[in-house]
């Protein structure tokens, strides 16, 4: 997302952002008033913390590493499998072929995997939603 700079005299409040007279300010929060100056497209917003393909055999397990801030993980798999949530021992495990979103909050450290059939599966990771502000002149 960009960067704004303020080219009044006055503080002024955009999109619940503050911005300084003459200061420059990076956002998630996409801007458009004409008290403002867009400086820079970056930074970039982006939610995905991880995004990785595992591939199995039928009766392999395998575990994927789960980023303690991700808030959200989804897992796709292409066939049936079973996964765990941090211990094969947490059982129930979700049995499936569809995929599955798992809310996460730092909870997870890893899923396990068990593959009833040959299959891939995603496991995407994310972190909540939300924007940022930074200023960064001045």
């Amino acid at each position: 997302m960009p960067t704004y700079k303020n080219i009044t005299p006055s503080m002024i409040v955009v999109s619940g952002v503050t911005f300084h007279p003459n200061r420059t300010v990076s956002t998630s929060v996409v801007i458009n008033d004409e008290r403002l100056v867009k400086s820079s497209d970056s930074p970039f917003y982006n939610p995905v913390l991880g995004s990785s393909v595992i591939n199995g055999t039928s009766g392999q397990t395998i575990s994927v590493t789960i980023n303690l801030n991700s808030t959200l993980v989804v897992v796709i798999p292409t066939d049936v499998v079973s996964v765990y949530i941090n211990d094969v021992q947490n059982t129930p495990a979700i049995k499936t072929k569809n995929k599955i979103s798992i809310d996460s909050r730092s909870e997870i450290s890893s899923i396990i995997v068990y593959f009833d059939n040959d299959a891939s599966v995603e496991v995407h990771q994310f972190k909540q939603n939300g924007s940022f502000v930074e200023e960064v002149e001045g």
